[in-house]
């Protein structure tokens, strides 16, 4: 499995979202919404969009007109963010185009869509920083290399741009637990850090990292837990963990025995899910940074 695989998967999206929205961290997203509420019709970009999740969870949380910039590398991943925006309930859409943005009203508030194709990590090349009032992230940065995201900080530093980071891995429990989850759950963090052309993704260190880099540059923060609780009923979320950790663990140089240990703990993991008998808790951290 790929990171692009996982991103663009729609289905994922869609079945993770409400987990999303009920495990943000409500002092974290006041300290942003707080700090948005300065600004008359505040500029927001989204970072490695998804399907524009970002976007629907807060458009009814500012209550004043603004504007998204919905960044990705990935054409295909903003083409569907806008289409998925389309189906925002309460709202009437006007403006449609489906490769460049579109506009939704509702009871006189406006709110405009817009798109950006290009890396998250050449933001001043590829917009206006000037304009823009905050920079948000939806479980993207624990994919970043640390390299990376020190590079992206010292362009929120020089822009004195305000982040929020929702959504970044940090651990992962099953409930009830059993003897051998801590050495796969560990591998699959591993494959998570391991060598890649852009370097090591933060994966269970991104909130450490993140925080010791703003910290660094003077940010002040509201940092707090964002925790996934899938239950033994949530067969989605379920089986998509399932097939996410299946794929990472193989793609791993694992020993004869390893793999055997493996097929076991995962056959063990698919029984448990069928017969109903197991749930996930995913731990994550959320960041909001200012400067």
């Amino acid at each position: 499995m790929s990171v692009d695989d996982l991103g663009f998967n729609p289905a994922w999206l869609t079945e993770r979202f409400p987990f999303d929205s009920k495990a943000r961290n409500q002092e974290v997203e006041s300290a942003c919404l707080d700090y948005l509420a300065s600004f008359p019709t505040p500029v927001i970009v989204d970072l490695g969009c998804g399907n524009g999740a970002n976007t629907k969870y807060f458009i009814d949380r500012i209550p004043s007109d603004h504007t998204w910039i919905l960044v990705d590398n990935d054409q295909r991943l903003l083409n569907h963010a806008l289409e998925s925006l389309t189906k925002a309930e309460g709202y009437q859409i006007t403006n449609y185009k489906p490769t460049e943005g579109l506009t939704l009203t509702q009871a006189g508030k406006q709110v405009s869509v817009k798109t950006a194709c290009g890396s998250l990590l050449e933001l001043d090349q590829l917009l206006d920083l000037t304009t823009v009032h905050l920079l948000m992230a939806n479980a993207v940065f624990d994919l970043f290399s640390e390299d990376q995201f020190i590079g992206f900080s010292n362009l929120l530093k020089t822009n004195r741009l305000p982040f929020l980071a929702t959504l970044n891995y940090s651990s992962m429990h099953f409930v009830p637990a059993s003897e051998t989850d801590e050495l796969f759950v560990g591998y699959y963090e591993a494959h998570m850090q391991r060598e890649q052309a852009f370097g090591r993704g933060m994966g269970k260190r991104c909130s450490e990292v993140m925080e010791q880099v703003l910290r660094g540059l003077s940010a002040q923060m509201t940092v707090g837990p964002s925790t996934w609780n899938i239950g033994s009923t949530d067969l989605g979320m379920l089986n998509f963990l399932y097939h996410y950790l299946d794929d990472s663990l193989h793609e791993l140089p694992l020993t004869d025995v390893e793999g055997l240990l493996l097929d076991g703990w995962l056959a063990d993991k698919r029984r448990a899910i069928d017969g109903g008998g197991i749930g996930i808790r995913v731990g994550h951290c959320d960041l909001f940074a200012r400067f």
